[in-house]
């Protein structure tokens, strides 16, 4: 399982690109409780990490489930 970003450190300007579908999440939605999964952390660039939205992590985790 992908670990959730945690709101610590976001702004609401930032944008999460879901690397699945390509739905945007937005910073001021994660503080407002929107869920976002980090894929891979870019630990030099936290914006350059990979990202997937929460109905995509759900999809997945269900693939995985099967």
């Amino acid at each position: 399982m992908n670990a959730m970003l945690s709101p610590s450190g976001v702004t609401p300007s930032m944008e999460f690109v879901c690397a699945d579908c390509g739905e945007v999440t937005t910073g001021q939605q994660v503080l407002d409780g929107a869920f976002v999964y980090i894929v891979r952390k870019n630990l030099d660039d936290l914006s350059q990490s990979i990202w997937r939205c929460e109905c995509c992590q759900d999809e997945w985790e269900e693939r995985l489930g099967e």
